[in-house]
């Protein structure tokens, strides 16, 4: 979903980073599920976001993997993801890029992202 997500939005980042006007929560864009019925009042707006964050924390879109400590099967935060540091094509840049706008929105719209991503040590 992450993948159709971006092909689609790509282009319209800057939808991401308006902020909603005082008081008034707006969605910068509408979901519609094919094949099933709904009105986009926040719950479909709400599954794809959960199901895009499910998708990034996959084998099916590269830009995360799993920790080493899930690899290993040893230590604290086995569950947790982390940035790929094979993912270097510029269609994976791209992604990444548009993950950034992806979390600002969030950020914005005060939604959670259900995303178990490790620290990051620089």
């Amino acid at each position: 979903m992450f993948g159709q997500f971006w092909r689609q939005m790509k282009e319209k980042v800057l939808q991401f980073r308006k902020r909603p006007k005082s008081g008034k929560v707006k969605f910068p864009f509408k979901i519609k599920f094919r094949a099933e019925g709904g009105i986009d009042a926040g719950g479909l707006f709400r599954d794809a976001i959960d199901s895009i964050c499910d998708e990034l924390q996959s084998s099916l879109i590269p830009l995360f993997i799993p920790s080493p400590n899930n690899k290993a099967a040893y230590g604290e935060c086995r569950e947790k993801w982390t940035l790929n540091p094979s993912a270097k094509q510029p269609a994976h840049i791209e992604m990444y890029e548009f993950f950034g706008s992806f979390m600002g929105m969030s950020f914005r719209l005060s939604h959670l992202l259900a995303l178990s991503l490790s620290l990051i040590h620089i």
